[in-house]
């Protein structure tokens, strides 16, 4: 049975909404309706909050989004905390377990998205930091990568804090999406040293220092992967043994085209070309490659070794749709079969996991890795022993943010015979607010305009599903409120395996980030919309006014 508790975090911020709402959205939602939506009950998140709106603009249901930003603050601070922890600069701390299994390790992946989620939240305005506290943590990151690559192969999946190797042999071993993540990361890196610099905060003669240090960590990492990428790699989980995993091969497409980008601004155009030939390579193969061509992709091409699963249709894929997305680029999050893969996974783990059973309308599906997945956060036990994971759950939440704004920047959708299933029910969840219409749909239909904003609106709800059930299996008292581990019990939902797992929280972050892009573009439109409409409804009575005053004068002039 699902088990639905409070979150204590909730509404910490809605009282201070009040004062910062523009005087527009005042108009249309008093501060009472901002704090008793922002504290939860038994109102599911964005079924709430509809506006009365007389100018007949399309309507915006708003969600305040005191609802997550507490918690966002509180993930940022749970990714930094694990960042260069005292006495290991520059090294990434999975989790804080040492033991039942010791998680404090650097993981090439998981310390190249935490770093990539904290250069990203520098650019956008989220970290109150200064210019040479964000140079520190840059510098620390560089430093230790020169380090643990001097001693280490560009494969080896993880390292000790203090940059030693890995004894045991449990881990698989190349693992070749790291060192793609990890270049990618370097790439925002000098993004943010660039920002620095507009700024006025580095000197003119250190930018090209600064600069050729990073293009040549950029250039290290590329080019492991612009000669490894057809070569046997473990995957994502590091279970799995084969020369193609859908994840590694979109995470290393895209740091091949961000290398090639930043040679290109380096004036390398050697570089730039070789390595844009390689990116064309690796998108022929996600085209062609029969396991990834079909309406439902999977994970792995031809396995060679590691387990055997039962399924191969797998959140990896998600997540490299996620990790792996570069504009005009193939497998889009809007592509018929990334979504029918997704929802094929929601489906899935909505029959297999009890904690997904019997759910109150409007909380979402907790998701798992994979169909009989083993892995419990502790040890590797029978088949279908694992629990629902928050970091695949949240890339969940982010992936339906993301469709919803790409839609809403394409203006029109054609509906694909493979999504209907999932449009469908995502629609039927979702209660249309005055002036909406009810959508129905079939293959080949066009949708703009409001019906588009209805599905758009959906999409929205249905991630606010997801992302504030997952916030209720959060830690919710303590020194631990607001943390999560790797897993959430299956049946209770409360917090399993590794304590404080780094990538759960930067999944937590990217979800966040999502949904604020898309709230933002959302209310920006509506608010242009209205305000068209008061200035029509303005003209026309002007128009009606002018049009009395000429009768009444042409009245008088017939009595005259």
């Amino acid at each position: 049975m699902y088990q639905q508790r409070s979150l204590p975090l909730r509404g910490a911020v809605a009282l201070v909404l009040c004062t910062i709402l523009s005087p527009a959205l005042r108009a249309r939602m008093t501060c009472s309706q901002v704090h008793d939506q922002s504290v939860g009950g038994a109102a599911p998140v964005g079924t709430s909050g509809t506006s009365a709106d007389t100018t007949g603009a399309p309507l915006f249901r708003y969600v305040p989004p005191s609802q997550f930003d507490g918690l966002f603050r509180v993930d940022i601070h749970n990714v930094r905390d694990h960042i260069s922890p005292e006495g290991y600069a520059g090294a990434v701390a999975a989790a804080e377990s040492r033991t039942h299994p010791n998680y404090f390790r650097n993981w090439i992946r998981d310390a190249a998205e935490a770093y990539q989620v904290m250069f990203n939240l520098y650019l956008q305005g989220d970290l109150n930091w200064s210019p040479d506290e964000i140079l520190k943590l840059m510098t620390d990151y560089f430093d230790f990568t020169q380090k643990i690559t001097k001693i280490h192969p560009r494969g080896f999946p993880l390292v000790n804090m203090d940059g030693s190797a890995i004894e045991e042999s449990e881990w698989g071993w190349p693992q070749n999406c790291g060192p793609a993540l990890r270049a990618s990361s370097f790439v925002t890196a000098e993004k943010v040293m660039q920002k620095i610099f507009d700024e006025g905060h580095l000197d003119k003669e250190k930018l090209p220092l600064f600069r050729e240090r990073i293009f040549d960590l950029v250039a290290a990492d590329v080019a492991y992967t612009a000669t490894q990428w057809q070569e046997n790699t473990f995957d994502s989980w590091e279970e799995v043994k084969s020369k193609r995993h859908f994840f590694t091969l979109m995470v290393q497409r895209r740091a091949l085209l961000e290398g090639a980008r930043l040679a290109r601004r380096m004036g390398k155009l050697d570089k730039k070309q070789q390595w844009e030939q390689v990116a064309n390579q690796i998108s022929e193969v996600l085209r062609t490659d029969e396991n990834f061509s079909k309406d439902l992709i999977e994970a792995t091409s031809g396995r060679s070794g590691g387990i055997v699963k039962p399924a191969l249709y797998d959140m990896s894929v998600i997540l490299g749709v996620l990790l792996g997305k570069v504009k005009g680029q193939s497998y889009g999050v809007d592509e018929p079969r990334v979504i029918a893969t997704l929802w094929n996974l929601e489906k899935t783990f909505e029959r297999i996991l009890p904690i997904n059973h019997n759910r109150p309308k409007g909380n979402g599906v907790m998701f798992s890795r994979w169909e009989g997945d083993g892995w419990t956060g502790f040890k590797r036990d029978a088949p279908g022993s694992a629990h629902f994971w928050f970091l695949t759950t949240f890339a969940a939440s982010e992936f339906y943010y993301d469709l919803a704004e790409t839609y809403r920047e394409k203006k029109s959708v054609v509906i694909d015979a493979r999504t209907i299933s999932a449009f469908e029910s995502i629609l039927q969840e979702y209660t249309p607010g005055p002036g909406e219409p009810n959508v129905a749909l079939q293959a080949n239909q066009e949708l703009q305009g409001k019906e588009l904003q209805v599905l758009i609106s959906a999409l929205r709800e249905h991630g606010d599903g997801i992302m504030k059930t997952l916030n209720y299996h959060r830690y919710q008292d303590g020194p631990r409120a607001g943390q999560m581990g790797e897993q959430g019990d299956k049946w209770k939902g409360e917090v399993t395996g590794p304590e404080r797992l780094t990538w759960s929280h930067v999944n937590a972050i990217r979800a966040f980030l999502a949904r604020r892009k898309l709230v933002a573009a959302l209310w920006q439109e509506a608010e242009e919309e209205r305000l068209k409409a008061e200035k029509g409804t303005r003209l026309n009575a002007a128009a009606a006014a002018a049009a009395a005053v000429t009768q009444e004068e042409n009245r008088q002039k017939v009595g005259e």
